[in-house]
């Protein structure tokens, strides 16, 4: 059973926050963008409809120069959320590197999002 923002309920939903705030220090607070791909994976195993972790995927793809595999995650963040707007940035970004209208030391990839634990502690 899923609740807000596809994240899965009950005891389901404890990993996921901790896998999840685990992997978002890792990539924001440490810039270990490597492990912070490998706990968005995990995350993603748990709750593959969480955009926001499709999101932070990328984000750390992104860091790491898998352009193509960012934007893979950025796509299926908006097809879960079209509306979400930091996805939408973040694709334009790789979008650019991509057809070399953008040089990557141009680039200044968005910051990775937080909104799991926020939701957690409301207990959403």
């Amino acid at each position: 059973m899923c609740g807000k923002n596809n994240i899965p309920t009950g005891p389901t939903m404890q990993l996921v926050a901790i896998k999840y705030d685990a992997a978002w220090l890792l990539g924001d607070e440490f810039a270990i963008h490597e492990g912070a791909e490998n706990g968005f994976r995990e995350v993603l195993e748990l709750a593959p409809a969480f955009a926001e972790a499709h999101y932070n995927l990328g984000i750390a793809l992104s860091h790491q120069s898998q352009w193509d595999e960012a934007l893979i995650e950025f796509n299926r963040a908006l097809m879960i959320s079209p509306n979400f707007e930091l996805a939408l940035k973040a694709r334009g970004l790789v979008e650019g590197v991509l057809s070399g209208k953008l040089q990557t030391a141009d680039v200044e990839i968005p910051r990775y999002c937080r909104i799991f634990h926020q939701l957690y502690e409301l207990g959403c």
